[in-house]
């Protein structure tokens, strides 16, 4: 079993990654319509869930 402090550690780091891949949503829309890959967004959009499902994951495994 992991230590609470690992588990926050780990946290961290995954919000970090979620926050690079916000930034790269925000770039992405930042262009013009005709110009955006609809692909990468589409990916970075199911990413973000990911990353965001897990941090919840985690922080409720702390909470109890």
């Amino acid at each position: 079993m992991k230590t609470k402090q690992e588990i926050l550690e780990r946290i961290s780091a995954i919000k970090e990654d979620a926050q690079l891949i916000e930034e790269k949503l925000t770039q992405e829309f930042s262009k013009l319509h005709p110009d955006r890959d609809f692909m990468l967004l589409k990916f970075l959009h199911k990413e973000k869930c990911c990353w965001e499902s897990a941090i919840r994951e985690l922080e409720w495994a702390l909470n109890d």
